[in-house]
C-alpha cells in the first residue's frame, strides 16, 4: 500500500527523472529548470513524498513560507484512488499551523486546478506571467484560523 514519509534529496532526483510533463512545463513557465525548482522547494521547508508499494516516489510535496507545492510522476495515475483518499492528510501536512497558505498554478494544468478546487482551496482570478502565461493564484485558510478571528475570541 502506498504511504507518506519525509522526503530526502534522492527523492527529488527520482521524481525529476520521471516528472510528469505538466509539472515539467509549469517549472519551465516559471523560468526554472525542473530539478533546480524541485531541490529549491525541498529545501524551503518541510516536505514529504508519496511512495508506492515498492517504495518508489510518485509525488513530492511540501511548503516553504506557507507556500504549498507539489510535483509528481505519471505513477500518480496508478495510485490515484489512494492519493485522493489521502488528500486530507496532504493538506494537513502542508497547512501545518499556518493560518493561510497560498501559491499559484499554471492555468494550462487543468487537472491540478480541479484537484486544488476539490481539495478545498479557493481559486483566485488568473494573473499573467511576464512570459504571457496565465497562472491561477490559490489559497486555503486553516479552519481554526477563521474561528480564532470570530467574535467569541475577542477579549471583553
Amino acid at each position: 500500500m502506498p504511504r507518506f514519509r519525509p522526503a530526502v534529496t534522492g527523492d527529488a532526483y527520482w521524481v525529476n527523472r520521471h516528472l510528469r510533463e505538466a509539472d515539467r512545463q509549469e517549472t519551465i513557465a516559471l523560468g526554472l529548470e525542473p530539478l533546480a525548482a524541485i531541490l529549491m522547494s525541498l529545501r524551503a521547508g518541510p516536505s514529504w513524498v508519496c511512495v508506492d508499494d515498492a517504495g518508489f516516489p510518485f509525488a513530492l510535496f511540501g511548503q516553504g513560507d506557507a507556500s504549498p507545492w507539489m510535483v509528481g510522476t505519471d505513477d500518480i495515475e496508478t495510485n490515484w484512488r489512494w492519493f485522493l483518499r489521502n488528500t486530507p492528510e496532504v493538506i494537513r501536512l502542508v497547512q501545518g499551523d499556518h493560518p493561510l497558505i497560498s501559491n499559484a498554478v499554471d492555468a494550462r494544468n487543468t487537472r491540478h486546478v480541479r484537484w486544488l478546487a476539490w481539495a478545498g482551496f479557493t481559486l483566485d482570478r488568473p494573473i499573467t506571467s511576464p512570459q504571457g502565461l496565465e497562472f491561477i493564484p490559490f489559497h486555503r485558510r486553516h479552519p481554526c484560523a477563521s474561528q480564532a478571528l470570530g467574535p467569541s475570541s475577542r477579549p471583553a
